[in-house]
């Protein structure tokens, strides 16, 4: 049977316009918008970095065609290794983890409703992360922000994965991405912890037990915070006479009642009393009341710097004891040349002195009557020519002088 012509032309007409609504018959990626990667069977990325991959349309002549009005397209990713959007015809893929895949392009028209389809192969390897500092002294409660800046296994810099912050001791917050040209790095403030110590941080992309997890650490040293109360010992100095010393020390903790060993103290004195070194050892010098000051050295505390401060009293030095009067020494007794007879005892009469070597005949005759009134026996009864009582004494002294 023969159709009418009619007829043909009109199937010719249909058909002509269907094949002209097929447009595209081929999809494929062609190179990499962000990262001018081409467009490979096999990708290879690293976790935290973004890409983004562009997907070219042809006719079934090789020619590239654009996306139709209305049509639409969708990106996935197999295996959960990352997130895949989609705009025109291009994918953007954010790498979270570790590990081989598929990425998948679906084009669909809207006329006919068919399916393009192409895909890619990719590698996600591991990230290499390191917090800056590596190594950080903060003090008690103390808030600093640290940085962790990421690369990949060669050590090129790339974009840091969503990090999250541990550590044995502290608290984390504002935990947020910062540009680091030319990629992304991740922040945190930390609060350090009140006690003082040594304590580890660390940020993980992941569970620790995965080895394809990003993962880097740092020491936090906490030390004694800033000085805030000073305390010297001893609290009171017992009177000190001029002259004597002594030595004073320094306790300093922060607002956590934690030591600080470490801190410079300025001693002084208020008081013309004495001087104290810089050790602490005070002299006291003269009589009065003073003040001895520790201060802490704190040149960036807008308060003022702590101080502790002590009363001293300094009297006289107690007068010298005069050591006893002692008799006076007796005369020195010159020794006559010639040899002396020994004193006779107190009741016996006294022997003359040293008798001159050359003697007159009348010295010699007043001596002999002197020994002859000395041996005459005592007369009793009144002398007649003193009057005295009887005369017993003798002593031949008394007898000349009473002339008994």
């Amino acid at each position: 049977m023969k159709l009418p012509l009619s007829i043909i032309f009109v199937a010719l007409l249909m058909t002509t316009t269907v094949f002209a609504e097929l447009g595209a018959v081929n999809v494929k990626f062609r190179s990499s918008v962000a990262r001018d990667v081409l467009g490979e069977e096999t990708e290879t990325m690293t976790v935290g970095g973004s890409y983004s991959f562009s997907v070219a349309l042809y006719d079934g002549n090789g020619r590239e065609l654009y996306a139709e009005y209305g049509s639409s397209q969708r990106c996935s990713m197999s295996g959960w290794l990352g997130e895949a959007n989609t705009s025109t015809t291009t994918c953007q893929i954010y790498a979270k983890k570790a590990g081989n895949g598929t990425l998948t392009y679906i084009y669909r028209s809207p006329n006919v409703g068919y399916d393009l389809t192409t895909t890619m192969n990719i590698n996600i390897l591991p990230a290499r992360c390191t917090i800056v500092p590596k190594q950080m002294t903060t003090y008690p409660l103390q808030k600093r922000e640290i940085k962790a800046e990421c690369s990949d296994l060669k050590g090129k810099r790339t974009d840091c994965p969503e990090l999250r912050w541990y550590g044995n001791g502290g608290n984390f917050s504002n935990q947020n991405e910062i540009n680091v040209h030319p990629e992304r790095a991740r922040i945190v403030d930390y609060t350090a912890s009140q006690y003082i110590g040594k304590y580890k941080v660390y940020a993980t992309d992941g569970e620790l037990t995965d080895p394809s997890a990003t993962y880097c650490e740092m020491i936090v040293d906490v030390l004694p915070g800033s000085a805030s109360k000073v305390t010297i010992a001893p609290k009171s100095a017992a009177e000190l006479k001029i002259g004597e010393n002594v030595s004073f020390t320094v306790s300093v903790k922060d607002v956590n009642n934690n030591n600080i060993n470490d801190s410079d103290i300025f001693w002084s004195v208020n008081g013309s009393v004495g001087n104290v070194s810089q050790r602490g050892v005070f002299t006291a010098a003269s009589a009065g009341r003073g003040t001895i000051k520790a201060t802490v050295d704190c040149p960036f505390m807008a308060a003022g710097c702590p101080f502790a401060s002590v009363d001293v009293v300094v009297v006289q030095s107690a007068q010298p004891q005069t050591p006893p009067e002692m008799p006076p020494a007796p005369p020195a007794i010159t020794l006559p040349t010639q040899p002396v007879a020994p004193p006779s005892a107190p009741s016996q009469p006294q022997p003359p002195a040293a008798i001159p070597q050359e003697i007159t005949p009348l010295q010699i005759m007043a001596i002999a009557l002197v020994v002859v009134i000395g041996l005459a026996p005592p007369v009793d009864g009144l002398c007649p020519q003193c009057k005295c009582a009887f005369c017993k004494a003798k002593s031949i002294r008394h007898r000349l002088a009473s002339r008994c």
